[in-house]
């Protein structure tokens, strides 16, 4: 008997050390010590019992999103002693099971698994949206728009689809944020309408565009909400690093030329900074109600406040004497951020035209009371050097036509073809660069003004080159109605006596470029303004250089002396150089309007569907007119210009219409199913005779018959002709 107690009290024994032993196997011992975008690093630690056992660990990572394949699952082996391994080239907001299964040889001892998910990417090639603006803000919501970021390779550019806005609630007590929400806004919505907020108080609003697997470039803006009633007076209308521009109604001040007074206070920063002003000033007339604070630091929010005087009619007291004038103030607050330091990037640049080795660019000038400069730099491809190009002012990026609002740049001569390459932008605004900004390729529409550069076709040959230059001196008259001056180079002056007689037409008058394609012997290589034709005495032509929105191409031949000439130009002589723009487009009043005649219209056509198109009308008119003839010729001549009166004699009792009326349709059917039978005048005219016998018989039988009533048309009577033959 206790032989058999102390053999239960074994295998009992047993079976609990082998639960306990299963227990500690099934420990998770996978522990993730840094997870980022693109790669985990996990640490792990085995079982006494396995460790012992094993020669060697396999470890896999793979997605457990979509269908599992080789390409989205990493396998690795490694020692049976190693407890730590770095997993790379993950993707972004992925979620992998990071599993290790331990082999003795060829055996396989244990295994264990666990799920980490990899944290948003950070794309450093999409930058951040641009001009976040409040559209319209209440006491209890704000709504805001921005711009969606471009980026140069369309294969990225493809990948953005939704932007992210995340809204945080300052709190002054603390000057700390609070997130209040985060939403996820698909493209190509770029408005977002905030709800459910507090009044007074102030919200710091960011924006990010992304893809499916990360987020670019941060842009923020700090707002603020209304008292409940209170309307809205204070709107932003631009800001720099180091300015902010408010504006107010027209008529919130008591006169045009009240004096008003505005006070800015930082209430956060994003280096800790504090600064106060106060400013008192008046809007002289005919400008816009608006003002500037300058001087201000990047990255800071500012509590901007505006207040003015208002003086109320006066108020006479019971005994007549005039009370003292009572003076009153209205004011009016509102939050606006600087934009951070570097954040003052170029907006809208895009690559206009491009050839084989050129490419010409133009962006929207950066709005700023100081002098800007900007830089292009290209990247091939292919990951190789990027290549910088030189400081531009804002003088040397002037565009060719009159009157646009784009700055233009041109780079030509490269050494691979310009899809090739990546172009990128920046602007120094005081002394200070900002980010670089993807150069995006899109050409001019038909419904836009072209204003750019017009880049050479092929590659200039003998740039830099001083036997292709010509020095000469510049020297003209003061002209006040002239906007530029245009230095034509004619090629067609064989000596010095003909350089005086050569004719120049305005209307074909163009670069170089162009005018070697038209077959034009003159062209524009260069144009200045009239302080650069002061500053400017010796110019040298052919230095490939662009002046004014020309090329200044080298000379083709050494030898060559060219014939050049200084012409001032006036903004209506420029309209006439001007092709004007043809196009078709719908105007403000939603009317379509063309530039172009019917003829240019029909010039765009191609001939075939021209042809095809007259082909169909003629087959339609050739279908018309047999089916016009057709009926001309099977319909019979029934109806004449008065009918017949038949008399009838008198009847108390009416003769029923039914049965003529029935012999009508059925010779009528039967007139147009034979329309093609024909019948002999003489034998017509002895129907005729007879079938009048019989009808004044008939009439004459009737009793009762009223014979004024009874009428028969020529029609009726041809029917009753045709039934009796």
């Amino acid at each position: 008997m206790r032989c058999l107690i102390y053999v239960l009290l074994l295998i009992y024994y047993h079976i609990l050390a082998f639960d306990e032993d299963l227990d500690y196997l099934d420990v998770h011992v996978i522990e993730a010590t840094e997870v980022t975008n693109d790669h985990i690093v996990i640490k792990w630690v085995l079982p006494q019992a396995i460790s012992d056992v094993a020669t060697s660990l396999w470890l896999r990572a793979s997605t457990i999103t979509g269908v599992a394949s080789d390409r989205d699952s990493l396998l690795v082996k490694v020692s049976y002693n190693q407890t730590e391994y770095k997993f790379e080239r993950l993707l972004g907001n992925t979620t992998y099971r990071v599993s290790i299964e331990a082999f003795a040889e060829q055996q396989s001892l244990w295994y264990t698994s666990t799920l980490i998910t990899t944290s948003l990417a950070a794309l450093n090639w999409l930058p951040a949206p641009s001009d976040l603006t409040l559209i319209e803000h209440g006491s209890n919501f704000m709504e805001v728009s921005w711009i969606t970021p471009i980026v140069s390779q369309t294969r990225k550019q493809a990948l953005v689809n939704q932007h992210v806005i995340s809204v945080f609630q300052y709190h002054p007590e603390t000057r700390s944020f609070t997130k209040v929400t985060s939403v996820s806004v698909r493209i190509p919505t770029t408005r977002f309408a905030v709800e459910h907020l507090r009044p007074q108080s102030v919200y710091n609003i960011t924006v990010q565009a992304g893809t499916d697997f990360g987020y670019g470039d941060l842009m923020w803006a700090a707002f603020s909400t209304l008292a409940v009633d209170e309307p809205s007076v204070l709107e932003l209308q631009s800001r720099t690093p180091n300015s902010l521009t408010v504006k107010w109604p027209q008529g919130w001040l008591s006169t045009q030329d009240s004096s008003f007074t505005i006070k800015g206070s930082t209430i956060h920063s994003v280096d800790g900074s504090s600064k106060e002003i106060s400013i008192s000033s008046f809007i002289a007339a005919g400008k816009r109600p608006q003002y500037i604070l300058r001087n201000l630091n990047p990255g800071a929010t500012m509590n901007v406040t505006i207040s003015t005087r208002v003086r109320p009619p006066t108020v006479q007291r019971l005994n007549s004497v005039l009370t003292k004038p009572v003076v009153a103030k209205k004011s009016a607050w509102a939050v606006f951020s600087t934009l951070p330091q570097g954040e003052y990037v170029v907006t809208e640049p895009r690559i206009a035209a491009e050839t084989d080795s050129a490419v010409s660019i133009v962006w929207r000038p950066v709005d700023h009371q100081n002098a800007v400069q900007y830089q292009i730099r290209y990247t091939p491809n292919d990951g190789g050097a990027s290549s910088e190009g030189e400081l531009l002012s804002e003088a040397q990026l002037v565009c060719p036509k009159f009157g646009c609002e784009w700055n233009c740049a041109l780079l030509y001569n490269l050494a691979r073809r310009p899809r090739d390459y990546s172009f990128d932008v920046r602007a120094k605004v005081d002394g200070v660069w900002n980010k670089w900004v993807p150069i995006a390729r899109r050409a001019w529409n038909l419904l836009e003004r072209v204003c750019s550069i017009n880049p050479p076709p092929s590659i200039v040959e003998n740039e830099g080159r001083v036997e292709y230059m010509r020095e000469v001196r510049l020297a003209t008259s003061q002209n006040v109605e002239a906007w530029r001056y245009l230095l034509v180079v004619d090629r067609r002056a064989s000596s010095d006596r003909d350089r005086h007689i050569t004719a120049i037409d305005m209307a074909r008058l163009s670069d170089k470029a162009t005018s070697d394609h038209e077959q034009t012997p003159y062209y524009i290589t260069a144009a200045f303004s009239a302080q650069e034709i002061e500053d400017k005495k010796v110019f040298r032509i052919g230095d490939g250089k662009v002046y004014g929105g020309y090329l200044n191409y080298p000379l083709e031949n050494r030898y060559e002396n060219p014939s050049w000439t200084l012409i001032p130009i006036s903004q209506t002589e420029n309209e006439i150089m001007e092709p004007r723009l043809k196009s078709c487009g719908i105007n403000e009043e939603g009317v379509v309007e063309c530039d172009m005649s019917v003829a240019q219209i029909i010039s765009f056509v191609p001939w075939w569907s021209i042809l095809g198109v007259v082909l169909a009308f003629l087959l339609i008119l050739l279908l018309l007119s047999l089916l016009v003839i057709r009926l001309f010729c099977c319909k019979p001549k029934l109806h004449s210009s008065s009918p017949s009166q038949v008399p009838r004699s008198a009847s108390p009792v009416p003769d029923p219409p039914e049965t003529l009326r029935s012999e009508t349709t059925s010779s009528i059917r039967f007139l147009r199913e034979e329309c093609p039978r024909c019948v002999s005048p003489h034998r017509s005219q002895r129907s005729l005779t007879g079938l009048t016998t019989g009808l004044s018989n008939r009439q004459l039988s009737m009793p009762g018959t009223n014979n004024n009533s009874y009428l028969l048309d020529d029609e009726s009577l041809m029917l009753m002709i045709d039934r009796n033959v």
